[in-house]
């Protein structure tokens, strides 16, 4: 997705922390292009860090 009208556009999701592992994940999302049947890796990522608060 290298066109620049994609360059502003940004992903959301909430989720539990009881759904990741403890310690370090990394969460990547995809898009789907319907035209080509496709899934494309969308280009950033994010870390998270689920820690035991007791």
């Amino acid at each position: 997705m290298k066109s620049k009208k994609y360059s502003r556009a940004r992903w959301k999701v909430t989720f539990s922390a009881k759904s990741l592992p403890m310690g370090e994940t990394v969460i990547n999302a995809w898009v789907y292009n319907s035209d080509k049947q496709e899934f494309i890796k969308l280009n950033d990522e994010v870390k998270v860090r689920v820690e035991n608060g007791l």
